[in-house]
């Protein structure tokens, strides 16, 4: 079963492994000669890795050689290179260079093992050493606890819904699921030219997985949001030195989050590509900054290659991030201008590349003769329903909130005023500007701009931007305590506890599509059928299940085309049965139609969609007592409170085999 410990953990640990594999364990190979370790190695090498992916996959899904063997050549080519690079500066000789390599490779692995076992080694010191300091500080175990607290509620809120229920969440999540399946069938832009980074990353994923798509689904969505929340406590801590301040920017968004989100809270169970790229966001513009600070060029190929993901994914979050950037970009201008202004103008350069790789898909969509999604398209550029109507209405906790980041801008800008030495008034500068940009827009872009994007999504935007302000405000606070470290850790703990007192803790389940036994006996029919072997019969919504792995006619299609007083499955005035069928097929016969709850804002679309089923299923009654009237009795293969499917198995002669092998 779906639910079932067992199963779960078998498909868990085949998805890890993809994801360890990918995105953790080849880039330490891949991009060596990185000057920064730890956590700050780790987020950097997750970045590049998934930009040379996204690249990638482009790449290989355009020319038709997306394929597990490719990928796997090309990035042992690129470790090899990695190598030899670092191998070239202890040799400076080409061709001994040459040499070694391919003697490291192919003569003598124990070559190749001291070179890794060296830098492991130094690695493992470094490791020993920052984690004794840590042991034995006084404040690191309550600190660990709260990392664990922090997280492990994020966690439990965001999968809970992954372990109970198999259908996708929301509507998006079958688009999801077919775009991520055209992406494994090489395909580009099927249904139009979109941003396909997030479903190229997910093809990675089950590429290297091997498990049925609908896993990868179900289990990419929640982590991406668990990786934002760790992307805000990571830009917070490394911005700020605090880790108690990053605990509270994790926990204002990974747990009450809700509080701004409003009702597309549940965005958070499910897997949509803006949520992906809300994870590069903060990395992103924390690495332009550490490259504006201390000039490092692999630094710069960080930020740049963050920027570049959120184009590839997601219009509206590289919009927000080239917006951090910019305004980095003008407050390191004006604070420190005699020093930087050969960075900044490197920082400009480079963000605009971002940009230009970010058009690559659409240049790439015009040359495949592909238009611009339709819908989407629609979306971007419609107008809000409300008029124009430009109204200065804040409530007392908005006031609150203009009030502390306000008060966080001019801190540092007196700061920068009246201190001449280097410290970090620029970044309270930048991080006050960025909060009171995205307030405004969140307030009144949608009125001023008359745009429905910026209308129904802003909010989204500053659900990001209002806990990184929370946070880097928080330390700004703690520096009274700078002495007394215990007081941050008492207030944290203090306010957590009032907070989840006043909001308990409650899992997102996400509104769903489909009823549990419709997903589940899918799942069931694909574990249990060879690939490509057999046909569904139900609604729409089973088309992107299915894709890939079988063959989907829709209800009203068998209605229409096949006639049930003749063998199955004979076309209406046909005289063989219809040779592009499958030997197995299974019907979907609904004994309720499932539907939204009727508050859900896609109800009123969906209405007349469900009133058209419920006479699809009393035409499909009438069809099936037919059939068995002129074939006999159909086989039952489920039968449930909702949900009856009837199993046909016709056996092939040698003729239609021959024909079907040979054409």
């Amino acid at each position: 079963m779906y639910n079932s410990f067992i199963n779960h953990f078998t498909q868990l640990s085949y998805f890890s492994f993809a994801f360890l594999f990918l995105y953790i364990l080849v880039p330490k190979f891949m991009f060596g000669r990185h000057e920064r370790w730890g956590l700050d190695l780790l987020v950097a090498n997750y970045i590049k890795m998934v930009f040379v992916m996204i690249l990638l996959g482009y790449t290989l899904v355009t020319i038709k050689i997306w394929e597990i063997l490719t990928i796997i050549f090309i990035l042992f080519l690129l470790i090899f290179f990695n190598i030899r690079r670092d191998l070239k500066e202890q040799y400076k000789d080409d061709q001994t260079v040459m040499a070694v390599s391919i003697y490291v490779w192919i003569e003598n692995m124990n070559l190749f093992k001291q070179y890794l076992g060296s830098k492991f080694n130094k690695r493992i010191l470094e490791w020993k050493i920052a984690l004794y300091n840590r042991i034995t500080s006084k404040n690191f175990w309550l600190l660990l606890v709260g990392v664990a607290l922090i997280f492990g509620l994020s966690a439990y809120i965001r999968f809970y819904d992954v372990f109970h229920s198999a259908a996708p969440s929301m509507s998006d999540g079958y688009v999801t699921l077919a775009w991520m399946k055209y992406i494994d069938n090489r395909e580009l832009f099927n249904d139009g030219i979109y941003p396909q980074g997030s479903h190229i990353y997910l093809g990675t994923l089950l590429k290297f997985a091997t498990i049925d798509p609908l896993y990868i689904l179900k289990y990419t969505g929640p982590l991406n949001t668990l990786l934002i929340v760790f992307s805000l406590y990571y830009s917070v801590s490394r911005f700020t030195g605090n880790r108690v301040s990053a605990l509270i920017a994790a926990a204002a968004y990974g747990i009450f989050g809700h509080l701004i989100l409003g009702s597309v809270w549940e965005r958070q169970a499910a897997t949509n590509s803006q949520e992906f790229a809300f994870i590069f966001i903060l990395p992103a513009i924390y690495f332009m900054y550490l490259y504006l600070i201390g000039g490092k060029k692999d630094d710069l190929w960080t930020a740049t290659a963050g920027l570049a993901i959120t184009g590839l994914v997601h219009t509206l979050a590289f919009a927000l991030a080239g917006l951090g950037v910019m305004i980095l970009f003008v407050v390191f201008l004006f604070t420190r201008y005699r020093i930087i202004l050969r960075r900044v103008w490197s920082g400009v350069v480079y963000s605009a590349a971002s940009v230009v790789v970010a058009l690559l898909p659409l240049g790439l969509g015009v040359l495949l003769g592909k238009s611009v999604h339709e819908s989407s398209a629609s979306y971007m550029t419609s107008e809000t329903s409300r008029g124009s109507r430009f109204e200065f209405d804040l409530n007392q906790v908005d006031l609150i909130i203009l009030l502390f980041i306000t008060g966080i801008t001019l801190f540092g800008i007196i700061s920068t005023i009246i201190s001449s030495k280097q410290n970090h008034s620029h970044l309270y500068v930048f991080v006050g500007l960025f909060g009171l940009a995205t307030f405004f827009i969140y307030h009144f872009g949608g009125d001023l701009t008359q745009n429905e994007l910026i209308s129904s999504r802003s909010h989204e935007l500053w659900a990001l931007v209002l806990p990184f302000c929370i946070g880097i405000g928080s330390a700004l606070v703690f520096m009274v305590f700078k002495k007394i470290k215990i007081v941050p850790i008492i207030l944290f703990i203090a306010v957590l506890s009032i907070g989840l007192y006043r909001y308990p803790i409650e899992a997102i389940t996400p509104y769903k599509m489909q009823m549990e036994e419709d997903v589940q006996q899918y799942l069931r029919i694909a574990e249990q059928n060879r690939y490509s072997s057999w046909m569904m019969v139900s609604f729409e919504d089973g088309y992107s299940l299915v894709l890939n792995n079988g063959f989907h006619l829709s209800t009203d299609n068998l209605l229409i085309k096949y006639d049930p007083t003749l063998p199955p499955l004979t076309l209406y005035g046909g005289k063989n049965v219809d040779a592009e069928i499958p030997n197995d097929i299974f019907i979907y016969y609904y004994k309720n139609i499932f539907e939204v709850d009727r508050d859900n804002v896609i109800y009123n679309l969906m209405d007349p969609i469900y009133r058209e089923r419920e006479k699809q299923m009393e035409q499909l009654d009438n069809w099936i007592e037919q059939f068995q009237q002129f074939n006999g009795p159909l086989n039952i293969y489920y039968d449930g409170p909702n949900l009856r499917i009837y199993h046909i198995h016709r056996e092939i002669d040698q003729e239609e085999l021959r024909k079907k092998l040979w054409g």
